[in-house]
């Protein structure tokens, strides 16, 4: 894939998957597993940080990781948003 130039361009992006893999669970963990792998992989070569991969669509597992991160960036002026 890097030699065709098959890699975004995420550098600075926060990436969250829900809903990832097989949702009538016929493949098993070690498929799950291997597509976790491989976008965790293909994230960081582009550049981004994968912060969930959820093979569920809980959105409360989102909305956890979007308040956590939102509650610990810092803005321009030094404070922290809300």
């Amino acid at each position: 894939m890097e030699s065709q130039g098959g890699f975004a361009r995420l550098q600075g992006v926060r990436v969250y998957v829900l809903g990832a893999g097989d949702h009538r669970e016929q493949k098993g963990a070690r498929y799950w597993n291997g597509l976790r792998q491989f976008w965790e992989e293909f994230v960081r070569r582009s550049g981004g940080t994968l912060e969930l991969f959820s093979a569920t669509r809980d959105l409360d597992a989102l909305r956890d990781v979007t308040t956590l991160s939102i509650q610990q960036a810092p803005t321009n002026e030094g404070t922290r948003t809300r």
